[in-house]
């Protein structure tokens, strides 16, 4: 189960600073998709949020 804890705006352009605690298994699979395409494991997990927010966002106007 992921949770968000703390979301912390700090002076680096439009970026915020999000914590977030996940199981082992989600740990390797971020890791692990971020070594394959050699980036910041947090350069990852921020493309799969925004990925995982347009998926919902489609979902939702898919119903109107």
């Amino acid at each position: 189960m992921t949770k968000i804890i703390r979301i912390k705006r700090q002076n680096r352009g439009n970026k915020i600073r999000v914590n977030i605690t996940v199981d082992k298994d989600t740990e390797w699979a971020i890791k692990h998709l971020a070594r394959l395409e050699k980036v910041p494991v947090a350069t990852k997990a921020g493309e799969m949020l925004r990925d995982a927010l347009e998926l919902q966002e489609d979902l939702v106007l898919a119903e109107i």
